[in-house]
This record gives C-alpha cells, structure tokens and sequence, in this order.
C-alpha cells in the first residue's frame, strides 16, 4: 500500500501533466517545475549551486574531449533537477566561449545523471545548439 498523495487521481493528473509539457517542449526547456521536475534559472541573484556547476564542467570536458575543442565555461544560464529520488538527473543549458576562436558564446545542453546517491557514479551526454550572436 503507498503512503501519500502517489496513485490518487490528483497526483496522476499532474504526473501526466508534467509529462506532457515534456513531450511538448523537452526537459531542458521546459517552462517552470512540474510535479516531475524543478526549473532553475541561474542569475546573480541565484547563482547556481557548485555541484551543478561541476557537473556543467564536466560535460563541457566530455565535449572538448570527443571533439578536441577547448571550451571554457561561461555560465550556467538554467537547470532542470528531476525530483522524487535521491540520486538525481540534471539538465543543464550552459554557455562556453572558445578562447582560440573569439568572443561568441556558444550553448550547450548536458545531462548528467547520478546512478546512486551519495556515490559519483555519473553518466554524462552532451549536445550543441546554435552559437549566440
């Protein structure tokens, strides 16, 4: 039997709520939190929390490395953390600049799951968008 608000018909409406904006949008651009996921924007009156920023660096390493690039990490504009688990996925939308090249940004997405909490035993996948003009 489950204890709380898991199985009635307010939770799976939100649930397939959520789901459907993901459908709709992606989990990286996904507008606010859902029942499933929690958005944050990262700005100088939030900025983003070190792990993330970790994690931000990590796929932007993983990048430089199947690609032979050497991106530099810019910011972290959001990220949107699954919720409902103590180990967590991470969407992270983040800006670089490639020092030898010039001054344009350019936007990456990763995603970085951790497999178990309170262990670093991570997965990481990394794409670019189109660079910022």
């Amino acid at each position: 039997m489950l204890i709380g608000p898991y199985g009635t018909d307010e939770y799976n409406r939100q649930r397939a709520a959520s789901w459907k904006l993901v459908k709709e949008y992606g989990v990286f651009d996904i507008p606010g939190s859902t029942i499933d996921f929690e958005e944050v924007i990262c700005n100088e009156g939030r900025p983003c929390p070190v792990l993330v920023l970790l994690y931000a660096r990590m796929g932007l390493h993983r990048y430089n490395l199947l690609e032979g690039t050497k991106f530099e990490l810019s910011g972290v504009t959001k990220y949107v953390k699954s919720k409902g688990t103590c180990a967590c996925t991470y969407y992270i939308t983040l800006d670089a600049i490639d020092p030898a090249v010039g001054s344009s940004l350019q936007t990456f997405q990763t995603k970085v799951s951790e497999q178990s909490f309170g262990r670093y035993i991570l997965m990481c996948n990394v794409r670019v968008s189109k660079p910022k003009l």
